[in-house]
């Protein structure tokens, strides 16, 4: 998970997050994988939403998507995060991007792993849990 995460590419530009759920509903997480497989989303932000993003985060919520809402430096939004995530305990915050992949590869793995038995399995196969 470290190594995918260190691959994302930071875009400049304006912050529409909640165009960016509806995006992420609508297109990343259909049932044609099959339905058993977890749907997780995890949003990163490093400052505060131009658009809404309450309605979209609930939409990918009722569709049974996990969503995780990171917050990068001390200009994030923190009530955005929390819309976002609609559960504090999905809510992580990190200073800079540095940190970032390190943090959230390791609170992250921990805590999908732990959430259901069968997302427990396919992580154990991913990460080689024990």
């Amino acid at each position: 998970m470290e190594w995918a995460i260190q691959r994302i590419k930071y875009l400049s530009g304006a912050t529409n997050t909640g165009a960016a759920l509806k995006f992420a509903l609508e297109r990343g997480f259909q049932n044609a994988r099959g339905g058993s497989i977890p749907k997780v989303a995890v949003v990163v932000t490093d400052g505060q939403s131009q658009d809404s993003v309450a309605e979209s985060a609930q939409q990918l919520r009722d569709a049974h998507v996990m969503v995780y809402a990171v917050g990068v430096t001390n200009l994030v939004n923190v009530h955005q995060l929390h819309q976002i995530a609609g559960n504090p305990a999905r809510v992580l915050t990190v200073e800079s991007f540095d940190d970032l992949s390190k943090t959230l590869a390791d609170s992250l793995t921990w805590d999908m792993c732990k959430t259901e038995f069968s997302m427990f399995l396919i992580c154990f196969k991913i990460f080689k849990l024990v």
